[in-house]
């Protein structure tokens, strides 16, 4: 059996959920997974890695998990455990173990590009990736190639309508880009929205613990609100697909994405998501098709970070509150065969770059 090596964070982040989505997808298969954490192990990422990575602490760890594997694949690039790992690798022309870089966006140093010169293949887990690393480093000639990440996970039924058709539940998840990029306003104006919509039910969820103020800002909405207003804390990868399923929509305030992976995890519940219109969303929504794109100015900073204006964002929601349950039922059958295709094309991908 082929043995591949994931090395990545493994904390609750883009890169972690995109690492053990990925490590889903060999398994799926029919490969060999082992999962090597960078620094600490937290829980409630995924149901079943959550038991089996192992954390980096040692070089026997290393060895052990770099021994006898024919691709390691890069998350995160570390030259002091990628050196460790060549001790143990295959590297005859008869058998190569092959490095694998996975690159996402933050702010690159040389530390980063340095990855591309001793991998022997880059994936970019997504076509605008692929396009702002091209211009961003010309010179440095790699093999790359890229494909657009997708949850391994077997599309849930898809829902059939409004949860209560007396109602519209929406759920807003903020996180720590919101905070950086668009300010506590980013909750100040659901109050204009629930007093134009009497129908309309919100729950809030942070991705991580965010600022006393938007906290104060939602048990403020909650006073006033108290039947129509929820506050579900910070859940758990695998909680977010139970509560996701709970609502109509899903409004994500990310104004910047590493790499997307908490979208592609979203669609399985074939809940439409309302999301800024920042590489690489494009890749994971069609607009008005299996949800909706908020327009955005681009900021290079120097990663693509959405500007905001606050009124476009109420303008697309108040859009989706109007929206009969025939639009919706649409929308919900087009995110399923969606992802059946997307599935089925990112499996084609997987086995011509690790077993054909």
């Amino acid at each position: 059996m082929l043995k591949v090596g994931i090395y990545a964070p493994y904390v609750k982040n883009e890169i972690s959920l995109a690492a053990v989505q990925f490590a889903d997808w060999l398994v799926r298969c029919g490969l060999d997974v082992e999962f090597l954490s960078e620094g600490k192990v937290n829980s409630g990422i995924h149901s079943i890695w959550d038991r089996k990575v192992r954390r980096a602490d040692s070089v026997k760890a290393i060895l052990q998990w770099a021994h006898g594997a024919t691709h390691l694949c890069w998350f995160a690039p570390n030259m002091q455990v990628y050196a460790i790992s060549r001790v143990v690798a295959n590297d005859t022309p008869q058998k190569v173990t092959k490095t694998v870089f996975f690159p996402h966006w933050c702010n690159w140093t040389e530390h980063h590009a340095s990855f591309f010169r001793v991998a022997h293949r880059t994936i970019c887990l997504s076509h605008d990736l692929a396009h702002w690393l091209d211009a961003k480093y010309p010179d440095i000639q790699t093999h790359r190639t890229w494909a657009n990440l997708v949850s391994p996970s077997v599309p849930l039924s898809p829902k059939k309508g409004f949860v209560r058709r007396e109602e519209r539940q929406l759920l807003v998840i903020l996180d720590q880009s919101a905070v950086l990029d668009i300010g506590s306003v980013c909750v100040d104006f659901f109050e204009s929205l629930l007093t134009e919509h009497p129908y309309l039910k919100i729950t809030f969820a942070f991705l991580k613990s965010l600022p006393k103020c938007y906290k104060k800002a939602v048990r403020m909405l909650i006073a006033k609100y108290p039947d129509r207003v929820k506050f579900a804390g910070n859940p758990t990868y695998p909680e977010y697909i139970h509560l996701t399923r709970q609502h109509d929509w899903i409004y994500f305030a990310a104004t910047r994405h590493r790499l997307g992976s908490l979208l592609s995890h979203l669609h399985v519940t074939t809940v439409p998501i309302v999301c800024h219109d920042v590489p690489p969303v494009g890749g994971h929504i069609l607009d008005n098709v299996t949800g909706k794109l908020v327009p955005c100015g681009i900021h290079e900073r120097p990663v693509p970070v959405a500007d905001v204006d606050v009124q476009e964002v109420q303008q697309v929601l108040a859009e989706m509150l109007l929206q009969d349950e025939e639009q919706l039922k649409d929308m919900q059958s087009a995110i399923t065969s969606h992802l059946l295709k997307k599935q089925e094309s990112f499996e084609k991908f997987i086995v011509k770059e690790f077993v054909a």
